[in-house]
């Protein structure tokens, strides 16, 4: 039996606000603790058995969710 594991996302806004974790669907939350884990989109890709495609339409909407430009903005961000 899985057994399915919640992960909180967080993210501080330079505002002082906090994006809440509702505003990331099940997948961009797994997308970023992925890479907060320290993965690259292609070892993220691998692990998750999608094309590395998918997983950068999917980086890309996190960013802009959080209204940043880079992985490491997001990165930086993401809690």
């Amino acid at each position: 039996m899985s057994h399915r594991r919640a992960y909180l996302v967080r993210v501080n806004l330079p505002d002082g606000g906090t994006l809440v974790e509702n505003e990331f669907t099940l997948t961009e939350k797994q997308v970023a603790r992925l890479l907060l884990k320290g993965m690259t989109i292609a070892e993220i890709a691998a692990f998750r058995g999608v094309s590395y495609h998918t997983v950068r339409n999917q980086v890309a909407m996190l960013r802009e969710k959080v209204g940043v430009r880079s992985i490491a903005e997001l990165i930086a961000r993401l809690k």
